[in-house]
């Protein structure tokens, strides 16, 4: 008998905490002055941005519907342990093509 892999690949949400940093001459003028860094659109590229940490405690299931209808969860047949291929089977949708 033959061992045989799948992979079962699932879209996710997830919280980031990222770390900023301000030098300002009290905490209400740094407050401020995050609030600006924050309104802008790419908090990683502002000058504000130190670091980041991924909260995998907050990993939940993507649903279709917030994926725009689009599936969220897809398997994978990925061959045995001599022989890996790669091949799209089904997904949450029940299509079998991508």
């Amino acid at each position: 008998m033959e061992q045989f892999y799948f992979n079962v690949e699932r879209k996710i949400t997830t919280w980031i905490r990222e770390l900023h940093s301000i030098t300002a001459e009290s905490k209400e003028e740094a407050i401020k002055q995050m609030v600006v860094e924050f309104k802008k659109d790419e908090l990683e590229d502002t000058d504000t941005y130190v670091d980041q940490d991924q909260l995998f405690d907050t990993d939940t299931n993507m649903d279709i519907e917030d994926n725009l209808g689009f599936a969220t969860c897809e398997l994978y047949f990925d061959g045995t342990f001599d022989n890996r291929e790669r091949e799209f089977i089904i997904d949450n949708l029940n299509k079998n093509e991508i």
